[in-house]
């Protein structure tokens, strides 16, 4: 079940929408899965995977992808909410 972020600045419905294309990318155009990976690239730098793993797998926790790459937590998830936001104003 989806659940609406507080710290991302968009709508239920937009939350949802982003989020639900991003658990479904392989299912999508390559054109959208290129403006996921390029996005991300765009906000991460090097570190791009580990926020595209965020995005697109609902099976692994946020604290996981952190602990397994390193990052700090917080920082993966003001990268999340930055990519929400953006793909909304830049995308849809």
């Amino acid at each position: 079940m989806f659940k609406k972020k507080k710290c991302i600045n968009l709508s239920y419905e937009m939350q949802g929408y982003i989020q639900f294309l991003c658990y479904t990318i392989d299912k999508q155009s390559k054109g959208v899965q290129e403006q996921v990976k390029g996005l991300c690239r765009e906000i991460a730098g090097q570190e791009w995977k580990a926020l595209y793993e965020v995005l697109t797998n609902p099976y692994k926790t946020l604290e996981r992808i952190a602990r397994d790459n390193f990052i700090w937590e917080r920082r993966l998830s003001v990268w999340r909410a930055v990519f929400f936001e953006t793909y909304a104003k830049e995308y849809i």
